[in-house]
């Protein structure tokens, strides 16, 4: 295949940056939102509050990446693209600090989309595998246009070929993004129903047990 234009670091960067901002602001995180939205710890001294570096309000979600992240981080740049993972664990070795804080940099929102692993694993595995092919599809653009450029007819007729696959496969693995959001919405709603109809039948019974714990602060 020719030289890409653009470095296939910077591709991945640019692929990985736009795609882990849709999956986190998207419903797509649906089941992470969810784990999100449980209570948060009553106020209170700083050792009675939830300090597990998994929780999802935990307070160093803003600060450094925690070597399992790392670990996760670079597991998923392999299987996106394995050429610049290799590149980037060489310089992780050379210079963890300043590797990691480029990371965090390009990637604000790292951490969420990691998150996703737990929370939701068919939906990060899908995740990954449309990072994957969207990267795929800017180099086979790029080595398209320059196969147009130097007017190699043979060449060309090939990519377009190839992009042509690539483009129906990540078509593909969107509607199926889409039908698991949309089985996770299912649930959610069948979850609230069940909620409701639940609080219904025990509505006398909590309205007499808030009312005689009112009186009994008093």
């Amino acid at each position: 295949m020719m030289k890409l234009i653009m470095p296939r670091s910077a591709r991945l960067f640019s692929v990985l940056s736009l795609a882990i901002a849709t999956t986190v602001a998207g419903t797509a995180g649906i089941g992470l939102a969810e784990e999100t939205r449980r209570p948060r710890p009553e106020k209170g001294p700083p050792a009675a509050r939830d300090e597990r570096p998994d929780a999802p309000h935990d307070r160093r979600r803003g600060g450094p990446l925690t070597p399992q992240e790392i670990t996760l981080a670079f597991e998923v740049m392999e299987r996106i693209d394995p050429d610049t993972a290799q590149a980037f664990r060489l310089r992780y070795e050379e210079n963890p600090d300043d590797t990691i804080r480029e990371m965090q940099r390009r990637f604000p929102r790292m951490r969420p989309f990691l998150a996703l692993k737990r929370w939701d694993p068919e939906m990060f595995d899908l995740r990954i595998e449309e990072l994957k092919l969207q990267r795929q599809q800017r180099d086979l653009l790029a080595d398209y246009r320059q196969a147009e450029e130097i007017g190699d007819v043979a060449l060309t007729a090939e990519l377009k070929e190839t992009l042509i696959a690539n483009i129906t496969q990540l078509y593909d693995v969107r509607g199926e993004i889409r039908h698991h959001e949309l089985s996770r919405l299912e649930m959610r709603i069948q979850r609230l129903r069940e909620e409701l109809e639940a609080g219904q039948s025990l509505r006398d019974e909590r309205i007499r047990e808030r009312v005689n714990q009112l009186l009994s602060d008093d």
